[in-house]
């Protein structure tokens, strides 16, 4: 039988950091608000899995790292202290899987590519009864987990999916803005800029994506429809934080037809922005020669991207950057609003924070209720961004566009 909290008036928390940067979890005392849980994390000594891990240690609940490398799972328990455990399984084995799930209130799957992976955890996980949060979340693995999606309810399980930095707070960050700012949302233009190294199971992934049709480059979002070769390459965009001018990248997806939808069909361009030339130039170079129809191409394409991206690293520092120009209407007038949001640590280390806020979360009541759910629409926008704000690890800001200059006075959406 799954544990719950024994209440569900969970309040934001304000999570801290000490000194050395780690996280500091309120003490509840004897309130009985949250209680001890088994959380395993499967990946958890990968880029995504140790910062998920590093951050739920010091939340009071036991963590139980899963993998195929029993001695690298040791590594990162040794790190941790009396709170984790190691525990060998193999992804492709069905009876370690649900072993490995069976001794878990709630799994956390950070293993990769997720396109080798599918929905084998998640099925595990359901087999046991256990909560699940995914950090990728395309619409394909959405699609698989569909069939499920009534036993999972009827069960009073919560599976989150997309619960990283891009997919997952990318979606939650316009849903956010345009409820607190708007009454009516008519047209968004979504930079991301990020400057980071794409890891080989990520750079994997977003090929992957051209291929089976979850997303679109040259397009853009209008009544939650995709618009095809609708939007095309933009230049010399002013983004903040970044002294030069940048090109930027369109492209479409499932979640900004969901970002569309929520916002009342609002017109959604969003757009990649690359401060580094040659991720850009292989980003065009895989779209226009599709090079992701088979899987050796993708494997190529996929170390493209991975040795652009270095090569782009060298000499600047690492930062993420969200940067929102939204339009619409606030007590029957126009209004226009800029949200910006800073990261400036590594990529990988938000989504494992966003994964571990999201199971927190889960535990303590503190969503939509069960079934399947995109993170911007399992969990509340306003309550997963208390939490992320409190972190003090985003720099967080919404404008008003005749307050902001950072954009030139001749910037024209299309």
């Amino acid at each position: 039988m799954i544990r719950v909290s024994k209440h569900p008036g969970y309040q934001a928390t304000g999570f801290q950091h000490d000194r050395k940067g780690v996280f500091i979890f309120p003490d509840f005392g004897d309130t009985g608000i949250m209680t001890d849980y088994r959380i395993g994390v499967l990946g958890g000594y990968g880029r995504v899995g140790q910062h998920a891990v590093k951050y739920l240690a010091h939340s009071g609940h036991s963590i139980i790292i899963g993998g195929r490398d029993l001695d690298r799972a040791q590594i990162a328990v040794d790190k941790l202290g009396e709170c984790a455990t190691p525990h060998r399984v193999d992804i492709n084995d069905t009876e370690s899987l649900q072993s490995f799930c069976g001794n878990c209130d709630l799994v956390i799957n950070c293993a990769g590519p997720f396109e080798k992976i599918r929905d084998k955890v998640a099925l595990a996980a359901l087999a046991k009864q256990k909560h699940y949060v995914d950090v990728s979340g395309t619409d394909s693995f959405y699609a698989n987990l569909l069939p499920y999606r009534e036993e999972i309810r009827k069960k009073g399980l919560i599976f989150i999916i997309s619960a990283g930095m891009l997919p997952g707070l990318s979606g939650l960050l316009p849903i956010y803005t345009g409820q607190s700012q708007f009454d009516l949302v008519d047209f968004i233009d979504y930079f991301y800029c990020g400057m980071d190294e794409f890891t080989y199971t990520s750079a994997y992934d977003y090929v992957c994506s051209l291929n089976d049709g979850s997303g679109m480059s040259m397009a853009y979002c209008q009544k939650g429809e995709i618009v095809p070769k609708g939007a095309g390459l933009m230049h010399d965009v002013k983004i903040p934080y970044y002294e030069k001018p940048l090109d930027a990248y369109p492209y479409s997806n499932g979640e900004m037809q969901r970002i569309s939808e929520k916002l009342g069909g609002c017109k959604v361009c969003f757009y990649y922005a690359f401060p580094g030339g040659h991720t850009f130039e292989t980003l065009n170079y895989i779209q226009a020669s599709r090079k992701y129809s088979t899987d050796d191409e993708r494997h190529q394409s996929a170390e493209l991207l991975v040795k652009s991206s270095q090569k782009d690293l060298i000499g600047n520092d690492i930062k993420q950057i969200y940067y929102i120009i939204m339009d619409g209407k606030q007590k029957g007038a126009n209004r226009k609003v800029l949200y910006q949001t800073l990261y400036s640590r590594d990529g990988y280390e938000l989504t494992g924070t966003i994964a571990g806020i999201t199971s927190l979360l889960i535990l303590a009541h503190r969503t939509t209720g069960p079934g399947i759910h995109y993170l911007p629409h399992g969990l509340n926008p306003n309550v997963f961004m208390d939490e992320l704000k409190a972190q003090a690890v985003i720099k967080h800001f919404i404008l008003n566009w005749e307050d902001e200059t950072i954009m030139e006075k001749g910037y024209k959406r299309q």
